[in-house]
């Protein structure tokens, strides 16, 4: 029996940016006999880093456009794949994410907001 914790990583784009690199990058360092990695995306092409073989990537795009039939194939995913942890990237991915975990029984949601505020005080 498989004890791994499966997470899945959603994200709005795997397009080259600041949030996108960073999370491809890490990802790959997660310990793979403790950790099943799930990584998602709604819109866009698929990444074009090579990832390693024990990444699995869920494009829940419509063709690389936004769908909203991607809450129901986030919905499977999770429920196909026994997800526990549900860790979402930027904001669209995060209000997506909540609301798949309203419909979703024993997910743990976490949100990563990937944005700095700096102060225009002085």
């Amino acid at each position: 029996m498989d004890k791994k914790l499966n997470i899945l990583h959603l994200i709005n784009s795997l397009e080259p940016g600041g949030a996108e690199n960073l999370l491809l990058n890490q990802i790959q360092f997660f310990d793979k006999s403790k950790f099943n990695i799930h990584l998602g995306y709604i819109k866009g092409p698929p990444p074009s880093i090579k990832l390693k073989n024990h990444i699995k990537v869920y494009d829940f795009s419509n063709k690389g456009n936004f769908s909203i039939k991607c809450f129901n194939e986030i919905k499977k995913c999770i429920s196909t794949n026994d997800i526990k942890i549900l860790h979402t990237h930027l904001i669209h991915s995060t209000i997506i994410g909540k609301f798949v975990s309203f419909f979703t029984a024993n997910i743990i949601l976490v949100a990563t907001r990937h944005h700095a505020y700096e102060s225009k005080s002085k």
